[in-house]
Order: structure tokens, then sequence, then C-alpha cells
């Protein structure tokens, strides 16, 4: 609980306010269009609040990101829409965890939700540029092999 008001706390007045206009514009659509599903409007609400902490750099948005992905999968399977249900659970929820856990490993050491920054080494910068030599020589040979 602590964490989250330290969240809220770190909120400029315009991220504050950006944030309560999006909860009363989804609220509003959400009683305008006489919708039933409560489900729903919390999954929205969670949503968007997961998106304000995200772009904000806090962790809990990523948190957020994994409780939404979850209340969107039971939706999207209970709608037939398993292909949004193996996207938000099968995907981002994991890489929404992978973020939590990096995060939680390394922890900036002044003040604020951030994460510590580190170089790249050389054998990964090797890997990166062999990894795209790679996918542009699959796709070029793709490409070129109908003709």
């Amino acid at each position: 609980m602590k964490r989250i008001k330290h969240a809220v706390k770190n909120l400029t007045k315009f991220e504050l306010a950006l944030w309560c206009g999006s909860l009363l514009t989804v609220s509003a659509a959400f009683l305008c269009a006489g919708q039933q599903s409560w489900l729903s409007l919390a999954a929205s609400l969670i949503g968007v609040t997961a998106l304000i902490f995200v772009a904000k750099g806090d962790v809990i948005g990523q948190v957020l990101t994994v409780v939404f992905s979850v209340f969107y999968g039971v939706i999207s399977f209970t709608f037939r829409y398993y292909g949004e249900m193996i996207t938000y659970l099968c995907m981002t929820a994991p890489i929404a965890v992978m973020a939590v856990i990096s995060w939680a490993r390394h922890p900036y050491q002044g003040e604020g939700a951030e994460v510590e920054v580190s170089r790249l080494r050389h054998n990964t910068k090797n890997l990166r540029k062999n990894a795209g030599s790679f996918l542009l020589y699959t796709n070029f040979t793709r490409f070129y092999s109908k003709y």
C-alpha cells in the first residue's frame, strides 16, 4: 500500500488530471452504453491505471499490467476471443512479470522508481548484430525465393 501511495504522489498535476479524466471517461462510457459486465469496467480501469504508471516508468504499472492481463484473459475467454486471450496471458503478462523481476533485482540506488542502467557487454552487441544480419538474410532469401 505504501508503494501505491508513493507512486501516486510522484504523479505531476497534469498526469494526475490525465489519469482522473481517463478514469471518468471510461466509467461514463460504460454507464452510458448500458453495459452489465462489471468485470469489463474493472479491467478497463485497471488498464488505464496501468498505462499511466507504465508511461511514468513505475513498477506498479507492470504489476497492474499482469492483473489487467488476467482480467482481460478471462473476458476474452468468455467471448471466445482465444487469440486475444493467448496474446495477453502468454505474451503480455509474462513480459510484465519479467519486467517486475528485473526491476526487483536491479533497483536504482537513489530516489524514485527507476531501474539501474547498465551497459551492453561486447558479446551482447555481437549477438544483436548477428541476429539482425540473420533476420535480414532470411527475409531477403524468403522474398526472392518466390521468383
